[in-house]
């Protein structure tokens, strides 16, 4: 004997009754039996034990079968109920199974009734299990949701397949997708397809540890994540952090420090030139008595008016990046102007045209010494890189819109080739051999324009000299010292 049988039989026959446990007595269960045979001594037994089967008579005195399935199954889904019965037509045994009865024996045929009782518990048992596993999924499925819509990061989940199983709402929030639970994950991404994340999955379940991976999404910016792929029994789980300041400041950094390399040579070179200059006219001259002071003076001023360029500009450098910008209403127009009249006495001003054509009422607010020097040196430029001998026009036109200044400044001058046109904002950059200048002009005005939000773009596609286009917004103190 395996273990207890609690069997409730619904019986108003004694003799019925025995005869019933004669053949329980076949199974390998201890039997330990109630017998009842009213409505309400059923209804007793039902509220006051847990039964592993239930025996019921078709036909009773005071109530029915059919009513004492009725009111099993209101009370208990799951418990085995078996009719024996003297007589059942089919209609009636068809209507109990329907109605939730689990089979029906004839009284004359009393020995199917211990393998129906061992076949039913065992399925029984079966179907509690089931139910069992059924609410250990249910349950951890909700841990699993409870876990993940706790996580602030975006959490997703593949299966093998690489369809998407599960995905958060930081993951929604952050990639603004939604309906994507059962979707493939280059289907809903394609554009991950060349940054290796298959492989990085592959990796990750043959080696049964987590793999790091790095993506990139573009919704309207470009937002970098990190995290890791975990495996699991189903697939993969993918947990990202948001890094996009972490990659912006790494870029930076790098940015700077390939400006300080940069800054440090020309250092050695732009400054150390005019100084060992100096240092050999020096020399000459205390060697060689007959050489001429004019030359002389005139050599030294060209070595010192060049060193002293380049630290004037340097400076102007320093101030940019290092200064707290401050800011002021102004008449942009009329700032302009004054810039070009600052020049009128440069060597080639006179082969050149201005023409102003920017709105009498746009004023901003910003930092005015930073846009004086932009456009210090987008004049200095058009005016050094004219077309010399010939007729020179330079173009500047503005207006505003959506709070923002947007200006173009155009030359007919000499232009700036293609090949070099990515390279014109970098720090020392000369484009031209002819050039004697510092290769700082661009580089200060880019510079200026970061430091007041601002964009200025060269147009590749002008060719009859050269384009710049500026975005100058309107600017509050607080929102420059955000950026910044």
């Amino acid at each position: 004997m395996d273990q207890d049988l609690h069997v409730l039989i619904v019986e108003d026959s004694e003799e019925d009754y025995e005869l019933i446990l004669h053949e329980l007595k076949h199974t390998r269960y201890q039997v330990k039996s109630t017998r009842v045979e009213t409505q309400h001594g059923l209804v007793q037994n039902l509220n006051r034990a847990i039964w592993d089967m239930i025996i019921c008579d078709n036909t009773l005195p005071h109530f029915s079968g059919d009513a004492a399935l009725h009111i099993t199954r209101k009370m208990d889904q799951d418990t085995p109920f078996i009719i024996v019965s003297g007589t059942i037509g089919e209609e009636a045994a068809v209507r109990a199974m329907r109605s939730g009865a689990n089979d029906y024996i004839l009284k004359d045929n009393l020995k199917r009734l211990a393998p129906v009782v061992e076949r039913e518990i065992r399925e029984a048992k079966f179907r509690l299990k089931q139910k069992q596993n059924e609410k250990r999924i249910v349950l951890t499925e909700l841990r699993y949701q409870f876990l993940a819509e706790s996580i602030k990061d975006v959490f997703f989940a593949l299966d093998f397949d690489l369809n998407i199983t599960y995905w958060n709402e930081a993951a929604s929030k952050e990639f603004k997708k939604r309906k994507v639970l059962g979707r493939h994950l280059l289907d809903v991404f394609p554009e991950w397809k060349n940054l290796n994340i298959t492989s990085s999955i592959e990796k990750a379940l043959l080696r049964k540890a987590p793999e790091t991976i790095t993506l990139e999404y573009q919704a309207k910016n470009i937002e970098s994540f990190k995290g890791n792929v975990y495996p699991s029994t189903e697939g993969v789980s993918i947990l990202l952090s948001k890094v996009t300041e972490e990659k912006l400041n790494e870029d930076k950094l790098i940015s700077i420090n390939k400006e300080l390399e940069t800054l440090l040579y020309r250092i050695s070179h732009d400054l150390r030139g005019p100084v060992a200059s100096v240092i050999g006219l020096l020399n000459i001259v205390r060697k060689d008595d007959t050489f001429e002071k004019e030359v002389f003076i005139d050599m030294m001023d060209s070595g010192m008016s060049r060193l002293n360029h380049t630290l004037k500009e340097l400076l102007n450098i320093s101030n940019i990046k290092l200064g707290q910008p401050n800011i002021q209403k102004f008449e942009v127009n009329q700032l302009i102007e004054s810039v070009i009249n600052s020049y009128q006495f440069t060597p080639g001003f006179d082969e050149l045209t201005f023409e102003v054509r920017v709105d009498d009422s746009l004023t901003l607010y910003s930092d005015v010494s930073l846009v004086q020097s932009i456009w210090q040196n987008l004049v200095e430029n058009a005016i050094k890189y004219r077309k010399k001998g010939s007729p020179n026009t330079v173009r500047i036109t503005g207006h505003k819109h959506n709070e923002v200044a947007e200006l173009d400044i155009t030359d007919t001058g000499q232009g700036i080739p293609i090949n070099i046109q990515s390279q014109v904002f970098e720090m020392f950059f000369r484009g031209n051999e002819e050039s004697n200048g510092s290769g700082l002009g661009l580089y200060i005005v880019k510079s200026a324009m970061h430091k007041i939000n601002g964009n200025i773009t060269l147009d590749s596609a002008y060719t009859r000299g050269t384009r710049f286009s500026l975005a100058i917004p309107d600017l509050t103190y607080e929102s420059i010292l955000v950026k910044n």
